[in-house]
């Protein structure tokens, strides 16, 4: 039996990511009339542009992801389409209706290389892939919402292969509410330190939005 790895936090805050899916929408409608805003790194000044900030992490075609926590997808989509078919993502959730909305969005934009997966990052083990199966993971606004960073770091690291990287990308505040609540927020500087407990080197830290830091690490 899994357990929930985003509980009632995640629960909380799923309303509220519907709300800015949405408002993002109308922002890519207006963009096709005008230049995209260079406000901020991720190209959409409040909030964070997957496709941007993966385009950020430096994929190249064939490579192998493991997306923590897919949520409702967007950023494994956006690797799915950097690593080309030769190239593969696994979307990792527990929840099993995000996982058929994945499952969905992959099929519609004819993407064969995204693989949903039903685990609990939470555990070491918990997502079935084997050591060493990818070469990078993806933990974007995950941590956050996890209660055992620990393990999900320790399983990050156990299913990289070595020299792989790991790729964090998080809100720096809680925006007014709209984000974590503030006692949830992860910052740089947390998550750089957990990063190092855990074995990761950090090789750079840059915006991923208005609100969202991101950060590149290797495992050694």
């Amino acid at each position: 039996m899994f357990r929930d790895v985003r509980s009632k936090k995640y629960t909380q805050h799923h309303f509220v990511y519907k709300v800015l899916l949405g408002i993002l929408k109308r922002m890519e409608l207006k963009s096709i009339r005008r230049p995209a805003a260079r406000g901020g790194a991720a190209g959409r000044g409040t909030f964070s542009d997957p496709r941007k900030v993966v385009s950020l992490f430096g994929l190249a075609e064939g490579l192998h992801l493991a997306d923590f926590g897919a949520g409702s997808g967007h950023y494994a989509l956006a690797a799915a389409r950097a690593v080309g078919h030769s190239g593969k993502v696994y979307a990792i959730d527990i929840q099993e209706g995000l996982l058929a909305r994945i499952k969905n969005l992959a099929a519609a934009e004819h993407l064969r290389n995204v693989l949903p997966i039903r685990g609990n990052i939470e555990q070491v083990g918990g997502t079935k892939l084997r050591d060493g199966a990818v070469d990078a993971v993806m933990l974007c606004n995950v941590l956050y919402q996890v209660d055992h960073k620990g393990n999900v770091l320790s399983e990050a690291k156990r299913v990289i292969h070595p020299k792989g990287r790991l790729f964090v990308v998080d809100w720096t505040d809680s925006f007014g509410g709209l984000g974590p609540h503030p006692s949830d927020v992860v910052t740089e500087a947390e998550a750089s330190e957990m990063l190092g407990q855990a074995g990761f080197t950090v090789e750079k830290s840059f915006s991923a939005g208005a609100h969202h830091f991101g950060i590149i690490a290797r495992r050694p």
